[in-house]
């Protein structure tokens, strides 16, 4: 298998981003308006539910951009949306928590950075839908179980699985899910803990990336950086009014929806590519 810098790019119908300079990327301009709804539409969801932005973007910039570029985006973005989220929520930290989770997510980074290497385009897409819908049953699978798992092992665990998915995909709600549910954490502090472990994990799985694949960089045009920009504190601040009215379990079914929506997406790019994808 090629890594996903070297794959050959060529299912027209799926991939919109057409190369201009070397090592850039620029998209359709339906393509550009979708990814910076999407910025939006998950920092809005960031705020309701307290995590959901990576399940909402990653899927989408994937598929839009070049080989790993839309990890290293949609890891870049999500650190950037909790970041701007801890000023409200910091009170609410559980910083034993977070120091226990964080421990072990570096080593699940290193990790998925040797997993993303070995892939090509079109693998890496059908792993990431898959890992994806796995992780949303699996969660929907706890939240009926009655169990209690030990805190310090199981934080762990949800650590070096959180630190691996964010570095392959993007995302790291699921496996954080299934932990929240599993241990019982009162949910204000999970949403509160979950946004300086984002900031944490985004950072370090973007820089893995970067680091073991050329070329992983984002490369956008100009005003998309400006639509990114000026999206996260917009859906933020909608976020912000919208939870006051919107439930936050509304909030988190409509982050498994698109979630399930974006793994299946994901999953029909891969497969479709498959046979030109080696």
């Amino acid at each position: 298998m090629r890594p996903p810098h070297e794959a050959t790019r060529s299912s027209p119908s799926l991939d919109v981003c057409q190369p201009t300079v070397e090592g850039s990327a620029l998209l359709f301009p339906a393509a550009e308006l979708a990814l910076a709804v999407s910025v939006v539409a998950g920092a809005a969801l960031q705020r309701i539910a307290g995590m959901g932005f990576a399940m909402v973007v990653a899927p989408l910039a994937i598929l839009l951009l070049p080989g790993q570029q839309g990890v290293v985006f949609a890891n870049l973005c999500g650190a950037t949306a909790a970041f701007l989220l801890l000023g409200t929520v910091r009170r609410d930290v559980d910083w034993r928590r977070l120091a226990l989770l964080s421990v072990t997510s570096v080593a699940g980074a290193v990790l998925g950075a040797l997993v993303v290497r070995s892939l090509d385009v079109a693998t890496f897409r059908v792993v990431v839908g898959i890992v994806l819908l796995l992780g949303i049953g699996l969660s929907l699978v706890a939240s009926k179980t009655t169990y209690e798992a030990p805190p310090v092992p199981a934080s762990l665990a949800a650590g070096t699985a959180t630190g691996m998915l964010v570095t392959m995909s993007g995302i790291g709600g699921p496996p954080m899910s299934i932990y929240a549910i599993a241990t019982r954490w009162d949910h204000q502090a999970f949403a509160a803990t979950m946004q300086p472990f984002v900031v944490l994990t985004s950072l370090i799985g973007a820089g893995a990336v970067t680091i073991s694949t050329p070329n992983s960089a984002p490369v956008l045009e100009p005003m998309m950086w400006v639509f990114t920009a000026v999206g996260l504190p917009a859906g933020l601040i909608a976020g912000n009014l919208l939870h006051r009215v919107v439930p936050a379990r509304i909030g988190r079914l409509i982050v498994i929806l698109l979630g399930i929506v974006g793994a299946l997406t994901a999953i029909g790019a891969g497969l479709t590519a498959a046979p030109t994808g080696h």
